[in-house]
């Protein structure tokens, strides 16, 4: 039988901080997205306690201090085998959103084991020349040095 901790993720939501799209301003700071992330690993949990949970996949890292997110985890005892994210260098130079979440996490035993997962990056963003389509950077040669250099960065 295949354990399913070391071939399966289970990811809470996806950028739950883009509002519009899963819920407004004011339902995120309610935390509505806390209430679903607690339940909702306990509820993956309970049907598999082998499974690997984690979340947020915050298009903002910085998030999970405004919604008091780490907190909602530990007083619940909610699972949280990664804590993820996204960053496309937009606040500043990585790894500041790394090491944001690093320090956020390395303040509490509860999180020994909490693995980061940085599970959407790029270095091109609006403020250094955007996607736009077919004029994007991604699409010719310019890209191929910087995305290989952004990787090592990341490593």
């Amino acid at each position: 039988m295949i354990n399913s901790k070391n071939y399966s993720y289970h990811e809470i939501y996806n950028e739950p901080d883009l509002f519009g799209v899963f819920m407004n301003h004011e339902q995120f700071n309610q935390g509505v997205y806390n209430d679903m992330y607690v339940y909702g690993s306990k509820g993956i949990y309970e049907a598999n306690p082998d499974a690997t949970i984690g979340g947020p996949a915050f298009a903002i890292a910085q998030s999970a201090t405004s919604t008091n997110f780490i907190n909602a985890v530990k007083s619940n005892n909610a699972p949280m085998d990664f804590f993820s994210f996204h960053s496309y260098m937009d606040q500043g130079e990585y790894p500041s959103e790394l090491d944001y979440v690093t320090e956020l996490i390395a303040n509490d035993h509860y999180f020994d084991t909490t693995a980061i997962h940085i599970n959407e990056f790029s270095w091109l963003n609006s403020n250094n020349g955007g996607q736009d389509g077919a004029n994007s950077d991604f699409n010719n040669y310019k890209a191929g040095y910087k995305t290989l250099d952004s990787i090592m960065a990341v490593v």
